[in-house]
This record gives structure tokens, C-alpha cells and sequence, in this order.
């Protein structure tokens, strides 16, 4: 995202593993988070862990445009705690997508990047097999998919914003360059970053795999789900 110091950043799902690691890139640049999470102990959690003001942290409002004007809003109370005008925010981390993107595409500032890793709104809860019967799929998830947003990229050039969709697992695919992957975690572990150990916030045997994956997509976790192979 091209970080520097004094950017600004809007990172979603800030309690999850992601989340925790952007909000250290960001102490290490120097840049201004605005944390994004979904109720109130994750917003305490992230208080505690990240050392975070919790003027600096939004609990998720349901509603988009109540997101949409309290991301805003926390944008200008920054700024003017600080004796600064922020246009808008640098960079988003979006683990979303869904009907928060809208919102935080439009608080960006001009060459701002929109960095997609993630779509947690489409993702149904269940297991395989029972998803179809869900109200909450055919209800909430269906009508959300078919009304994710479409960008015009005319309108993006005179903006001058960026979207970037990231995914690692195309770096594991078997075509990549194994050594591509290696120099990323290389250039990770150097001494020279100034990483904190991850907050596990919940550890699964490996013959609980399933109830794991079940605990991360009920949108409880914090930290990082692990699952622990015995050798």
C-alpha cells in the first residue's frame, strides 16, 4: 500500500491475524490507523493489544451509510486533534467487501489504494451441505452478492484511486517461483522489523479441524485460530 508516515489507514477486521499485522506495519511507519471492528470486547482487545486510543477504534455500525459517515467522521476528529485536514484515508484494508466497500472506497483520498484480502460478508455460516437450506444465506448473503458494487473505471482515472485484490494462496499454486514466497518471508523475519508475536486467541488438536473453521467463520475469534499438528 505504499506506506509512509502520516498516512492515513482504515484497516477492517482489525482484531483478526491480517488485521493485528497491519496495525504493526502502520506503528512501524509511523501511520495513523482507524481500526474497524465488530462489537465491543474486539474493539477493548485491540485497545490492549495494539496500544491503540479507542478514539481510533469503530465498532462496525450495522447500517453501510452509518459506517460510511462514522469512518468519516472519526477521519475529521483525528485531523483536527492532531491541527491537520485529512482529504481522506491513504489506504483501506478491506477484509470485507459487501456493502462497506461503497463506504470506504469513497474515503479515500486522491492516489489513495483500496487493498482487498478479503470478502467475510459472502461468506455463508454452516457446514457444507447445510449452507443452501440457510435463511441467512438465501435471506442476506444471496441478495448482498448480487448487489456488490461495480466500479466504473472512468470514474476511478479522475478519481485517481487504486483497487488491489490480494491473495497469497496464488504464490502457493505450484506456478509461481517458490523463491518469490521465500523472499517475501525473508524480507519479513529480517531483523530489521520490529514484529510482536501474534496474539493466538484460540488453539484447536488437529482432530478438532473442523470445529476450528467453524470457530473462525462465526466472526467471534480475535488473533489468530491455531490449529496444532502433533508430530
Amino acid at each position: 500500500g505504499k506506506g509512509e508516515a502520516g498516512k492515513t489507514v482504515l484497516v477492517h477486521s482489525a482484531a483478526g491475524g491480517v488485521g493485528g499485522f497491519a496495525l504493526q506495519i502502520c506503528r512501524m511507519f509511523d501511520m495513523i490507523p482507524v481500526a474497524i471492528v465488530g462489537s465491543e470486547d474486539k474493539a477493548k482487545f485491540v485497545a490492549e493489544s495494539y496500544s491503540l486510543d479507542r478514539s481510533q477504534i469503530l465498532v462496525r455500525p450495522w447500517r453501510s451509510h452509518k459506517f460510511a459517515d462514522a469512518i468519516q467522521h472519526i477521519l475529521a476528529d483525528l485531523g483536527m486533534a492532531k491541527g491537520q485536514e485529512f482529504e481522506g484515508y491513504d489506504i483501506v484494508m478491506d477484509s470485507l467487501a459487501g456493502k462497506y466497500f461503497k463506504g470506504s472506497y469513497d474515503a479515500l483520498a486522491r492516489g489513495g489504494r483500496h487493498i482487498l484480502f478479503g470478502a467475510a460478508v459472502f461468506t455463508p455460516r454452516g457446514d457444507l451441505g447445510t449452507v443452501w437450506w440457510s435463511l441467512n444465506f438465501w435471506f442476506s448473503i444471496v441478495p448482498t452478492f448480487l448487489r456488490r458494487p461495480k466500479m466504473d473505471v472512468q470514474q476511478m482515472i479522475g478519481e485517481n484511486k487504486a483497487i488491489m485484490a490480494f491473495n497469497l494462496i496464488w504464490m502457493t499454486d505450484g506456478k509461481t517461483e517458490p523463491a518469490k514466497l521465500g523472499k517475501l518471508i525473508d524480507d519479513m523475519m529480517a531483523p530489521a522489523v520490529r514484529w510482536t508475536a501474534p496474539v493466538v486467541g484460540k488453539e484447536f488438536g488437529f482432530d478438532q479441524t473442523l470445529d476450528a473453521l467453524r470457530f473462525f467463520k462465526s466472526g467471534k475469534s480475535v488473533g489468530k485460530v491455531v490449529i496444532n499438528v502433533d508430530k
